[in-house]
């Protein structure tokens, strides 16, 4: 095997990365930035990114693992990195690849994550930033006593054992507008519906059942963050006309994920996959942890991170927020009927224009 191949016996992020790798940005692309193939790349490295946000190649070592990724078995095009990539465990976060099934293709725990299936959502609204002002404190307020957020804790949508968490990890988002905790709106303006085919909750430990089921329906903490925002400009006329975005109107940025449950079944993934790398003669480059699709393993993991996919629809979402609201007597009680309408326009979680954060 290649020098800078090996075999894996723990995930541990301090690891040194083996792959070297310099920048060159693509011409008449100003914020896309490629590394070329060298070693045991099979492909580059694409790296979507302003100058500024670009990570240090020592210090932060996520670029490192952008070229460890593009030497995945069947990756196809290339081994991509967003915005916001940052050194994770064997992929970057915000790190995405493909493989192809025909030509080896992998499951890897770290390209999933922890957090299986974070992700934000974009709740738009009719008000101004000028007609919200004044309100401003009671609205921080009421969204303060309303949101469940923080390690562990209660979410608002209580479950009473192990049974009906498992109707969500079937369901997805079905289940959460099944229990009057959404509409038929959010599920058309959710991707898939808000569930992935393919899904088998028996292949869900029952410790990864027992850590998600208090925390349906809570914010989570980390990065997880719900903001107010305000749209400064707008970039895309049309497009933002389709989602009922303009400028100065406030938005509401949800970030969320499937929390102790996902985090569980990743963890779960990877001690199954350490043990399994050495009996199928699996060897990769830095702290890649991975399984071929194809054998049962392969196939385990895969309807495990299709469950855990699901809680993520039915944790937090726009109808949440609205009904949490309309159920308070806050002063915000009265623009209620506003979001939702706001909320039926869609918006599947990408906003077309420049925001900031205001409150």
């Amino acid at each position: 095997m290649p020098r800078t191949h090996r075999r894996v016996t723990s995930l541990d992020r301090s690891q040194p990365m083996r792959t070297r790798v310099s920048l060159t940005m693509l011409p008449g692309q100003p914020d896309q930035w490629r590394i070329e193939p060298v070693g045991a790349m099979s492909v580059p490295g694409i790296v979507f990114a302003s100058e500024a946000l670009l990570p240090h190649l020592v210090e932060d070592q996520a670029l490192q693992q952008v070229a460890n990724v593009a030497t995945l078995p069947g990756i196809v095009e290339a081994s991509y990195a967003m915005p916001d990539v940052h050194w994770g465990y064997g992929f970057p976060i915000g790190g995405v690849a493909a493989t192809d099934v025909d030509r080896g293709e992998v499951i890897s725990p770290g390209g999933v994550g922890f957090d299986i299936s974070c992700g934000v959502r974009l709740l738009v609204s009719p008000i101004s930033v000028e007609e919200l002002e004044p309100r401003t404190e009671a609205l921080m307020d009421a969204l303060d006593a309303a949101i469940p957020r923080g390690l562990g804790g209660a979410g608002v949508w209580h479950l009473d054992d192990e049974r009906d968490l498992t109707a969500v990890l079937r369901e997805g988002a079905k289940a959460a507008v099944q229990a009057g905790l959404g509409t038929d709106a959010d599920l058309s303006h959710c991707e898939d519906g808000g569930m992935l085919q393919g899904a088998n909750p028996s292949q869900v430990s029952e410790r990864a059942l027992a850590r998600g089921l208090r925390q349906v329906g809570s914010l989570g903490s980390g990065n997880h963050f719900l903001e107010v925002q305000v749209v400064d400009a707008v970039y895309d006329a049309e497009t933002a006309k389709a989602f009922g975005l303009a400028a100065s109107q406030v938005c509401v940025m949800i970030h969320s994920g499937s929390r102790g449950l996902g985090h569980q079944i990743c963890s779960d993934h990877v001690r199954m996959m350490l043990g399994a790398m050495s009996r199928y003669e699996i060897w990769v480059t830095g702290d890649l942890v991975l399984l071929y699709a194809t054998p049962p393993l392969g196939r385990c993991a895969a309807t495990r991170c299709a469950a855990s996919s699901r809680p993520r629809a039915s944790r937090f979402g726009p109808a949440r927020l609205v009904g949490w609201l309309r159920r308070r007597r806050s002063p915000t009680r009265t623009w209620t009927r506003s979001w939702q309408r706001a909320n039926e326009l869609g918006s599947p979680g990408e906003s077309y224009g420049c925001g900031r954060s205001v409150w």
